[in-house]
């Protein structure tokens, strides 16, 4: 797992920088980062960088999800 807090980066969401700093900080390929947000504005834009994404509704579907891509 990986976590970025845009406070200490200085970048906030939906900047792609955030995004891309993911990218280069863990050394994967977006498309082997699944980004999760609560903003469909912020997933179509991550959906448009390449990498998976996740719109949060709850823990039950997040769960599912996380099983669903064999992370859980």
């Amino acid at each position: 797992y990986f976590f970025v807090s845009s406070y200490e980066v200085e970048l906030k969401k939906p900047d792609p920088g955030i995004y891309q700093l993911v990218a280069k900080e863990t050394g994967l390929k977006p498309d082997e980062i699944m980004i999760c947000d609560d903003k469909e504005k912020n997933v179509d834009l991550i959906s448009e960088l390449g990498f998976v994404p996740y719109v949060y509704e709850n823990i039950e579907s997040f769960k599912e999800k996380l099983e669903n891509l064999q992370i859980l």
